[in-house]
């Protein structure tokens, strides 16, 4: 749905590249950052942080009215997916006996939120409107 949502504030297509990089090359800096200081302070405390971030960048990304802001969506967005911190939280509070379906679990997580987003964005981003799939 990014790609309609940048043509949809009358950027050039080229930009939903510069969206997606700037998402991943932030989740690539702070990743090891994040992870630092959930050694510190706790890695739930980090783990809700990340998704307070998480949220408030969607809804910045589902009401920004040009490519400038939805950069900075993106990269805040960056900063929200921290994948590694929660299978860290899951080896740390599940014993060695269910570790293995713990993981399993989040890989399914995974696998159902990858399969239903995207088609969930195009169902609500469809509607003419594709800001609207930042809301979920």
């Amino acid at each position: 749905v990014l790609p309609f949502m940048v043509t949809h504030v009358g950027a050039d297509p080229m930009y939903y590249g510069l969206l997606q990089s700037a998402y991943w090359v932030v989740e690539l800096v702070s990743a090891p950052i994040l992870g630092s200081w959930s050694d510190r302070i706790g890695r739930r405390a980090v783990i809700t942080g990340s998704l307070v971030v998480s949220a408030g960048a969607h809804a910045v990304l589902a009401l920004a009215p040009g490519v400038r802001t939805m950069l900075l969506a993106r990269v805040l967005c960056g900063c929200g997916f921290q994948l590694a911190l929660c299978r860290a939280y899951f080896a740390e509070v599940g014993s060695s006996h269910n570790r293995a379906s713990s993981f399993g679990l989040i890989g399914v997580i995974t696998g159902i939120a990858l399969t239903m987003g995207p088609t969930l964005g195009g169902v609500v981003g469809g509607s003419g409107k594709p800001h609207n799939s930042a809301w979920f």
